[in-house]
């Protein structure tokens, strides 16, 4: 073959490869599915702006602390322990302000798990009814009661006795009744000291009353405040001559024990003579049956007199373990000094009253003490 033939072959194989890969390329590009476009962009969300420092802010708002209420809607604690409220949050201090009726020292404790901790100082009485008011917070007055626990002893009676009385008129269909029912089953002769004016309705309860050997003595005919400057001596004299008595019982007992100078005069002068207490039993608040017994029993002496109510909502429940537990102690449950089984109890003066004297010992010059507001919030320290 001439050379210009040979390198006309050579050329046109070669010219023929780049056709043969072009062909290939194509049809893999047709075997091949088209990939799907890009989705489109995602916007950027607008940056806030930077925070200003603390110092320029001030103090962090938090939100307002919620009261979260526990269950029991009174509940009861011991003496030494704290009361505790829950919150939504933890406290700062000074964030709330508390208060507690009736009123003693508080110590308050705000731990980090969002409670509020109050104690009194050293403690809370015994057998009481507090209330406690919380400011800068939606936080409904609280109300709680303190346990009395068992008292470790019982002092002897020793033959001598333990006065049961019972003061005001019942708020119940036929309580009074039931009342004197269940004290001639458990065979104690009570003082009853009824208000006037109900008796005035019932004559033939203070029969009955007597015929079962209880007492039925005076407690004014409306059981006023017999100390408040509004009433005159007339008046105050008229509830005390109209107050209730079976004929026999001469003891007349100040409502509320609210007694002044002017009070003692005229009772002496209506040839009465003033009976007061020695034992708050405080069904009066409600006090639930077990701390009135542990109550009565941890205070019980030879010739104690005890106050309870007519309308007690627990006392019923709790006489008559009173009654087995102060019998088993060597007490007899009268008012009759001739049913004290000992020589100390027969001989010894029909009520222990020479305290009461000393009570009374107040100029009447001088302003009556507030013995109302005492009467509510326990009469008397007992505890």
């Amino acid at each position: 073959m001439l050379p210009g033939v040979v390198q006309q072959a050579r050329w046109t194989r070669w010219a023929f490869v780049p056709v043969g890969v072009a062909a290939a390329w194509a049809l893999a590009r047709l075997a091949t599915p088209a990939a799907a476009p890009p989705p489109p962009a995602t916007p950027e969300p607008p940056r806030a702006p930077p925070l200003a420092s603390a110092s320029a802010l001030g103090p962090v708002a938090l939100p307002p602390p919620v009261f979260l209420p526990s269950d029991d809607a009174e509940p009861r604690i011991a003496a030494t322990a704290p009361m505790i409220l829950r919150f939504s949050r933890p406290l700062r201090a000074g964030e709330l302000t508390v208060s507690v009726k009736p009123a003693v020292e508080l110590r308050l404790e705000r731990p980090p798990d969002g409670t509020l901790r109050v104690s009194g100082v050293p403690r809370w009485k015994m057998g009481r009814r507090y209330v406690l008011s919380v400011e800068g917070a939606s936080v409904p007055p609280q109300a709680f009661r303190t346990s009395v626990p068992p008292p470790t002893r019982v002092t002897p009676g020793e033959g001598q006795r333990f006065v049961f009385s019972f003061d005001d008129a019942p708020r119940r269909l036929r309580q009074a009744d039931r009342l004197l029912s269940l004290l001639s089953a458990l065979k104690i002769k009570a003082l009853l000291f009824p208000t006037g004016t109900w008796v005035k309705q019932r004559h033939d309860w203070v029969e009955q009353a007597k015929a079962q050997g209880h007492r039925v003595c005076n407690h004014s005919l409306s059981h006023l405040n017999l100390t408040l400057p509004r009433y005159t001596e007339e008046q105050v004299r008229r509830e005390i001559v109209e107050g209730a008595t079976d004929g026999d019982c001469r003891y007349f007992r100040p409502p509320l024990m609210a007694y002044d100078a002017r009070v003692a005069r005229l009772v002496e002068e209506a040839g009465l003579e003033l009976m007061l207490w020695d034992v708050d039993s405080r069904d009066w608040e409600g006090a639930p049956a077990e701390d009135l017994v542990h109550l009565v029993l941890g205070q019980a002496r030879p010739g104690a007199v005890a106050l309870f109510h007519v309308h007690g909502e627990h006392t019923f429940e709790a006489l008559p373990l009173l009654a087995e537990r102060l019998r088993a102690a060597g007490y007899v449950l009268s008012w009759d000094p001739s049913d004290a089984t000992s020589d100390a109890g027969a001989d010894a003066a029909p009520l222990p009253r020479e305290r009461w004297r000393r009570l009374l010992q107040v100029p009447l010059e001088e302003p009556p003490p507030d013995h109302e507001a005492a009467a509510r919030e326990g009469a008397r320290e007992l505890l």
